[in-house]
């Protein structure tokens, strides 16, 4: 597994004499490498976690009706460009094609249950291969208490968008979702309270559990991203219109985007790993704190025009890219290790 090596240009002396402002855009270039080197993780954690959560798009049903294309099984979806060595610009164009299509009679396995602005989604794995997350399934909030972890469905719905996965490989976003079937919901089953496991026995709980920290924090750092990409989008809005950091509006918004940021990082910090992961979580911990460090520095050399704050921000901002680069160092370990 190859590691992309990242490093930090040294400030120009000239671009340290511009003051509050300079330091403002220089800190929005910097969150964007950082953005880089926190996206290596996502793709070398599991080869079926999601690097973010899906992107939210409108949910407003159209008025009109569209022509009604034939159904066709999700085997016929073009997962990947490298499938058909194709470039990007190749690939969003395939999509393209797909688009708007209704599908019916698809089914898949429930990885995940949660939200995005409101809108509840199943996180389903169709096929047995990358990426494990095939796609994201936005269901009624009627349906929320139906469904299960574990669980198995079968739904009709309407192809809206795709968001990229590890290994680019690319999952479906499917709105105007109605459940046709739904499986048992798995339940675990309780231990003989007088046997005494056997190694297999042991092994298996630990297994399914380090599965599951696998997918999960590869979810929790790809939000973890996205938020600081929103962060960043504010700062190089200064960066192209210094008039904005005494504008209240933008920094009413650039807070909200670091509480975010903060909100992200405390999530992964909050997930119980395995033995196998103990390591890495600990580097993940670290990040957060780093981040909760380098928002609050932010945040505050922006509210009092304090240089020395930004590049505190600056600094801490550093330690996270070098904290990323551990995060993958340490997965290439784990992956290398029978």
């Amino acid at each position: 597994m190859q590691t992309v090596q990242r490093f930090f240009t040294s400030f120009s002396d000239t671009f340290r004499k511009q003051g509050i402002v300079g330091k403002i855009v220089l800190a929005g270039v910097t969150l964007f490498v950082l953005c880089c080197l926190c996206s290596i993780p996502i793709a070398i954690l599991s080869p079926a976690t999601p690097t973010s959560t899906p992107v939210p798009t409108s949910t407003t049903i159209p008025t009109s009706t569209p022509t009604p294309i034939p159904e066709f099984s999700f085997n016929e979806i073009i997962q990947s460009p490298n499938e058909k060595g194709w470039t990007d610009t190749q690939y969003s164009t395939y999509f393209e094609t797909i688009k708007g299509k209704k599908v019916n009679g698809w089914s898949g396995t429930i990885l995940e249950i949660d939200e995005w602005g409101g809108e509840p989604y199943l996180s389903l794995d169709i096929e047995p291969n990358e990426p494990e997350i095939d796609a994201y399934v936005y269901i009624s909030k009627d349906d929320i208490l139906k469904v299960g972890l574990g669980q198995n469905i079968t739904f009709a719905g309407t192809i809206d968008s795709n968001w990229v996965e590890p290994n680019n490989y690319y999952a479906l976003q499917i709105k105007d979702v109605t459940l046709l079937t739904m499986g048992e919901i798995p339940t675990s089953t309780p231990e003989p309270p007088t046997a005494i496991p056997s190694a297999t026995e042991t092994t298996q709980p630990t297994q399914d559990s380090q599965d599951s920290y696998e997918i999960l924090i590869g979810v929790k750092v790809a939000e973890y991203v996205k938020a600081f990409l929103d962060v960043n989008e504010y700062v190089q809005l200064a960066g192209n219109d210094p008039s904005l950091i005494l504008d209240s509006e933008w920094k009413t918004k650039l807070g909200l985007a670091l509480g975010i940021l903060n909100f992200r990082a405390d999530e992964m910090a909050k997930l119980e790993p395995t033995p196998k992961y103990v390591n890495l979580h600990s580097l993940i911990v670290k990040l957060a704190n780093e981040t909760h460090l380098f928002t609050d520095a932010y945040a505050n050399g922006v509210d009092n025009f304090d240089s020395a704050l930004i590049d505190k921000a600056s600094q801490h901002m550093i330690n996270m890219s070098t904290l990323a680069q551990e995060v993958t160092a340490e997965m290439d370990k784990i992956k290398a290790t029978p």
